[in-house]
């Protein structure tokens, strides 16, 4: 006989940061500088586990009938006794 057992765990964790910044700057002559940073991070992470658990087995069975016991067979001679046909006189 064998007994299979298979059990798959998974985990998974996803995130994700970003971030922006702008600046500016306005001199006195009129000259305008504008600046944009966008930044982004994305991390993704899955972790699985596997594990398979078999087990064999020898299994040998024997059965057989043993003698009645002694006090079976005297219970069962009073049970016989007991159901035997009793004869009535019929009455006149």
């Amino acid at each position: 006989m064998e007994v299979q057992q298979h059990d798959t765990h998974t985990d998974s964790t996803e995130s994700e940061k970003s971030v922006d910044i702008n600046a500016s700057y306005k001199s006195w002559w009129g000259l305008k500088v504008e600046s944009k940073l966008h930044g982004k991070v994305t991390n993704k992470s899955e972790n699985t586990r596997k594990t398979d658990n078999t087990a064999k087995y020898d299994v040998k069975v024997h059965a057989e009938q043993l003698p009645a016991s002694e006090g079976m067979l005297k219970l069962s001679d009073a049970l016989i006794t007991m159901i035997e046909p009793v004869v009535a006189n019929p009455s006149k």
